[in-house]
């Protein structure tokens, strides 16, 4: 596949997550899950390299693409050990 095809493909995996979580704390409950251990560090590889590489605005801080993404991410950062892993 071609690069674009590659972004392409990422946008439409985070427009699935957005639709797919339920916008509270966690991803997909009102309990930490696999899912926030596996994506958060997942954002936090996505946050340093989408803007520098490939332009792309800071998703994970403007609530204007993934409004629900945003407040879960907002609000894993608040977590002193996710905070830690972020600033590692």
């Amino acid at each position: 596949p071609t690069r674009a095809k590659k972004i392409a493909e990422l946008w439409k995996q985070l427009n699935w997550l957005e639709a797919n979580c339920t916008g509270g704390s966690y991803l997909v409950g009102s309990d930490l899950s696999l899912a926030d251990l596996t994506w958060f560090p997942t954002t936090i590889f996505m946050e340093f390299m989408l803007p520098r590489v490939f332009g792309w605005p800071d998703i994970f801080r403007d609530p204007l693409y993934l409004p629900k993404i945003v407040r879960w991410w907002s609000h894993m950062n608040q977590i002193p050990e996710f905070a830690r892993t972020r600033e590692q």
